[in-house]
């Protein structure tokens, strides 16, 4: 009798442990890909937050009220706004057209000053939500 060609147990387990492996890792990918855009709205919070305390600016605070942030830079001496539109935050000086991009995804920005320190807190398109007091007085 001739012995036909075929799947032998063991090539069979084998194959199965590889589908098996490929399914678990392919389950892992979002988790993944989620601790990483977590880890990257973080960092670049902490930029943002370092971008508004920087010696570049020297910044004081003018008003803050509803996410409508206005500052006064020494270094500069020029006027900023700080405003959240399109889920992007911007730099934006009063007397020109210019504006630099801070932060992205950003769903939400809200500020107030406490203590003659400017609070702000961020909400962003995840649900992640920071909250800092910064280094930055206020001045009338």
């Amino acid at each position: 009798m001739k012995r036909k060609k075929g799947f032998t147990m063991i090539e069979s387990l084998m194959s199965l442990i590889v589908i098996s492996m490929i399914a678990i890792i392919v389950t892992y990918i979002p988790a993944i890909q989620k601790a990483k855009y977590s880890n990257d709205t973080l960092i670049n919070y902490h930029l943002f937050l370092n971008t508004l305390e920087s010696d570049n600016y020297r910044f004081t605070i003018k008003s803050a009220q509803n996410g409508n942030i206005k500052l006064y830079s020494k270094e500069k001496s020029k006027f900023y706004t700080i405003k959240k539109r399109n889920n992007i935050i911007y730099l934006r000086n009063i007397s020109s057209k210019g504006y630099v991009p801070l932060l992205n995804n950003a769903d939400e920005l809200d500020s107030k000053i406490v203590n003659k320190h400017l609070k702000i807190s961020v909400i962003f398109k995840n649900g992640e939500k920071h909250t800092n007091n910064l280094v930055i007085p206020y001045e009338k």
